[in-house]
């Protein structure tokens, strides 16, 4: 289960020069997934529906350029990491990926990074326990029911896209997944 995340207020680098919040959610992930390929049947990717609202900048994926907007870094990074899952289903590599999404959950991530939206949103926020069922779900599925590449909420396959203008090509895909292959140190 790859559930690390950073939702930083400034720019910041890894000790490999490549920003934090993609080294974390993205590179570091896959690193460690490709690692153990060999060693475990799935790798489940706890994504986050800000993805919806943000298509991939791969021309400056770790906003050398670009003013800093952490929340989009954040968003952008989840985006990278159901393409990387769908990449690796056209493959048709092991592990077998997947990417989830909990629903919008009362956790401290949500509130100490985005409190008006914790504010506004608070009634319909889920608990913890209710962010963490379709992840608890996935781990206990048996293997041949997992479908590769799917985005899952609420123990259902779900669409990637929700806003015009989010959608990965495949061509950009191939691109993601070569960058972040040559950042791992895979390629």
């Amino acid at each position: 289960m790859h559930d690390a995340g950073a939702l930083l207020e400034r720019r910041q680098t890894s000790s490999t020069g490549v920003e934090v919040t993609w080294a974390t959610m993205v590179v570091a992930p896959h690193l460690l997934t490709r690692r153990l390929a060999d060693r475990v049947d799935r790798a489940i990717w706890m994504s986050s529906g800000g993805m919806y609202l943000q298509a991939l900048d791969l021309d400056d994926w770790g906003w050398a350029r670009r003013p800093w907007d952490g929340t989009r870094a954040y968003a952008q990074a989840k985006r990278a990491q159901v393409d990387l899952v769908a990449v690796t289903a056209e493959r048709a590599e092991c592990p077998i990926s997947v990417a989830m999404h909990p629903g919008w959950a009362d956790t401290p991530g949500v509130t100490d990074s985005l409190p008006g939206f914790a504010r506004v949103m608070g009634p319909l926020l889920r608990t913890a326990e209710q962010g963490a069922d379709t992840a608890t779900w996935l781990t206990a599925l048996p293997h041949d029911e997992l479908r590769p590449g799917a985005l899952y909420l609420d123990r259902r396959p779900r669409g990637t896209v929700r806003w015009p203008g989010t959608a990965t090509s495949p061509a950009d895909r191939a691109r993601l997944r070569s960058l972040v292959d040559r950042q791992a140190g895979l390629g």
